[in-house]
């Protein structure tokens, strides 16, 4: 898109058709990638003001189109590579496990969606999913658990997001076993530390994101070969010659191991930072 494009053109142009798809059982992915103080935030929450981001955009759109689906949310964060419940007061909030379902056992007493278990191979027993009647109900259990979210000041961001965040809404649909799950993420930005000026701690926390943003990166570097192989088998009658796909390089890949790649789908946002000392980012981000 240009610089003059909107979040409601890309909203409309491109999520619209996934909300259609989870509205029907699918599961679809959002997230913003890019460097620090690159757009990301602004694109996924906007600015709390007129200018709602994807988040608001979505939630707004469910309902508006709501018969008899329920709607749940769950939201946690990524701090140091940990998953932590957001939806949780924070003197109670702890690291959660992640677990394959085959660990995980199979025993469930959970009434509503399944916690995280995008599609079968991942589980967050612990994690809280709550029932959402409104969007103003959303809002108010959305905006209380941002303020939780870790943050700090970096040279280059006072407000510098220091987890990525996942925000998943799940569709139950009326008389069907189907649950359509939409991940909205807003991921922490690459980061410089020769631009950000991060001191100890900050650093331990930037290494930790662009470790995780890497290891993003690698599986959808992965999933795109795979996807030109089968292209070229296909076109030559034979097999597929496919790769691993790295999913197990980092909690964010593994979390995301069943929500990026095969009939789910995805929308991924490149922002990015104007100025020429981004320029390495900016290679790098629409590489």
């Amino acid at each position: 898109i240009n610089d003059s494009a909107s979040t409601k053109s890309l909203f409309t142009h491109d999520i619209l058709p996934l909300i259609d798809q989870v509205l029907s059982g699918a599961v679809a992915t959002v997230f913003a990638y890019g460097v620090t103080s690159s757009g990301k935030t602004f694109s996924m929450q906007g600015n709390g003001g007129d200018d709602q981001g994807i988040i608001g955009l979505v939630v707004e759109e469910l309902f508006k189109r709501r018969t008899d689906q329920c709607y749940h949310m769950s939201f946690l964060e990524l701090y140091l590579d940990n998953p932590f419940d957001l939806l949780v007061p924070p003197d109670r909030r702890r690291k959660l496990q992640i677990l394959s379902t085959s660990s995980a056992g199979t025993t469930d007493t959970h009434t509503g969606p399944p916690p995280l278990s995008f599609g079968t191979s991942i589980h967050l027993p612990q994690l809280s999913t709550h029932a959402v009647e409104s969007s103003d109900e959303f809002r108010s259990l959305y905006a209380d658990a941002s303020r939780h979210r870790s943050t700090g000041a970096t040279l280059l961001n006072s407000h510098s997001s220091r987890s990525h965040a996942v925000l998943t809404l799940y569709v139950t649909l009326p008389n069907s076993r189907s649950v359509g799950k939409l991940h909205l993420l807003d991921l922490a930005g690459s980061e410089n530390n020769n631009l950000t000026g991060n001191n100890r701690e900050r650093m331990k926390e930037s290494a930790a994101i662009n470790t995780s943003l890497t290891a993003l990166g690698k599986v959808v570097s992965v999933l795109n070969d795979n996807a030109r192989a089968v292209s070229r088998a296909a076109k030559a009658s034979v097999s597929p010659k496919l790769k691993l796909v790295p999913h197990r390089d980092s909690s964010l890949t593994r979390l995301l191991s069943d929500a990026l790649g095969g009939t789910s789908l995805a929308l991924i946002i490149v922002c990015l930072a104007p100025g020429i000392k981004f320029r390495t980012d900016l290679v790098r981000s629409v590489g």
